[in-house]
């Protein structure tokens, strides 16, 4: 992907997941898997609603939802905030950038998959170490753009972006050939 496919795709998301949001839910299983993807990297669209949940209480661990994008809290409470949602959509502009998974040491061999993930996803997703996806294709992508996403990926949710909301006017800041402000953006041809 490019640079300027990139910023389509997770703005799309953000507008994706705003509208779940708004509703009182998280999408609570956001993955590459589960996202559309049209011509020109837009409209992306949500398929799989079967992990939404409601944004108070869930068990995060359910069989269905995937252990590689889901948030750290979630390994040890039952609370779901959009939050959870925001780790992953940046965990997956991460990979967009990197080309790379975002976590790839656990071994794809394993079938007791839901007694080993539990402590093996969690130990990686706390202490993997995240850097600027930037430095992955340097001089193409803004390191404000890296900044949003180091920002969705914080160990401790309360760091993280709050409502999508904010990470979206956060990514169109972080390009001046947006040239668009939040409240303009909203009201443009990427409508909720």
């Amino acid at each position: 992907f490019s640079y300027a496919q990139i910023l389509s795709i997770s703005i799309w998301l953000c507008l994706a997941l705003i509208k779940i949001h708004r509703k009182g839910t998280i999408f609570a299983d956001l993955k590459p898997e589960n996202i559309l993807v049209g011509d020109n990297y837009h409209p992306v669209r949500l398929v799989d609603f079967g992990s939404v949940t409601s944004s108070l209480f869930s068990n995060p661990l359910k069989a269905t939802i995937t252990p590689h994008y889901l948030a750290p809290e979630c390994f040890s409470t039952c609370f779901s905030r959009p939050t959870r949602d925001i780790y992953a959509l940046g965990i997956i502009m991460h990979e967009m950038i990197s080309q790379r998974h975002f976590i790839s040491e656990l071994s794809k061999d394993t079938q007791d998959w839901l007694n080993y993930w539990d402590k093996e996803y969690k130990r990686l997703h706390l202490e993997k170490q995240v850097d600027n996806p930037c430095i992955f294709r340097p001089g193409e992508i803004p390191e404000s753009f890296g900044d949003v996403i180091l920002r969705a990926l914080s160990k401790n949710p309360k760091d993280r972006f709050q409502k999508v909301e904010n990470m979206l006017s956060a990514l169109i800041n972080c390009d001046a050939r947006v040239g668009l402000t939040y409240n303009q953006f909203i009201f443009s041809d990427y409508k909720l």
